[in-house]
């Protein structure tokens, strides 16, 4: 089973809650209403980005 953002800011974690809302705004992450909750995905047309993110903060590990 997978993470819906609304769980993740139930358990604690706001401030994820809120960058997640912020990368759906930004076009990073794609949302969709479902019966359980808000399903979000990372906007594959935007993958260069992401990785380049990812590599700012975390420069020690290897993405494809």
């Amino acid at each position: 089973k997978g993470f819906n953002q609304r769980d993740l800011g139930k358990k604690g974690l706001k401030r994820v809650n809120k960058i997640g809302e912020q990368m759906i705004k930004s076009g990073l992450l794609s949302s969709k209403q479902t019966k359980y909750g808000l399903e979000v995905s990372l906007e594959y047309s935007r993958k260069d980005e992401l990785v380049k993110i990812m590599k700012k903060i975390f420069p020690e590990d290897e993405y494809v």
